[in-house]
């Protein structure tokens, strides 16, 4: 990731040969394009994890971030997908306890997974440590605008793109705020995340683009051993 890549050449200085970056590859990569709402404005949050890790995932300032958007003229709703034993299912039952609109689905396989994210409007995942997120990606690509943790996960990546919303996930406002974007922007996110879902920087999160830089870093390396080596 390009935060982790900075913290990399912070400690040990930049590499003569550079370094190819490479995204973690996932099988659901094939866009599905995205599809508005039907209330316009009225924001249906997903929030994807296994329910063992809701501390890691910042369940608490999530809930806490619903909670202060939810009101009589904006009713929203906010899906926690994830399985989990009966202590972790307590455990967020309770973090989400007295909020009006949200849930607990449990988990779901990915196929139904994908079809949910392409109808809901934002994946909101703000973890406290998260090395990459690979949900974050599939979401993009069912067609699903994301709300991530800056200077964690996929930060870095999304910069110059509107439908990727980076909060800092130890602030409730922040979140909030992000998740006030999303809905009251959410045909305009979508319509360029659609466009996004075509073009080349689209191509570098699948498998064919990845499995190519791949082998076009390791060919590099060898020529570079070699030319060291002779």
């Amino acid at each position: 990731t390009p935060w982790a890549l900075d913290q990399l050449t912070h400690r040990l200085g930049r590499r003569p040969n550079g370094i190819t970056m490479l995204p973690c590859p996932t099988d659901i990569d094939r866009p599905l394009p995205p599809q508005a709402s039907v209330e316009q404005g009225r924001g249906d949050f997903i929030s994807v994890f296994h329910l063992q890790n809701h501390r890691r995932k910042n369940l608490k300032n999530l809930a806490k971030a619903f909670a202060s958007i939810q009101a009589p003229t904006a009713e929203h709703s906010l899906t926690v997908i994830g399985g989990g034993d009966d202590q972790d299912v307590a455990a967020c039952s309770k973090l989400i306890a007295g909020i009006d609109g949200a849930s607990l689905a449990g988990r779901m396989d990915r196929e139904p997974l994908r079809e949910r994210m392409q109808r809901a409007t934002a994946l909101v995942l703000p973890s406290l440590r998260e090395s990459f997120g690979l949900v974050f990606i599939e979401a993009l690509f069912a067609g699903l605008p994301i709300i991530y943790p800056r200077g964690t996960a996929i930060d870095g990546y999304f910069d110059e793109y509107g439908f990727a919303l980076a909060v800092d996930a130890r602030d409730p406002h922040s979140i909030a705020a992000a998740m006030e974007t999303a809905a009251r922007s959410e045909h305009r996110l979508k319509e360029e995340l659609g466009r996004w879902q075509t073009s080349e920087h689209a191509s570098g999160f699948q498998r064919p683009m990845i499995a190519r830089d791949f082998a076009d870093g390791l060919r590099a390396c060898l020529a570079s051993d070699q030319t060291a080596s002779g």
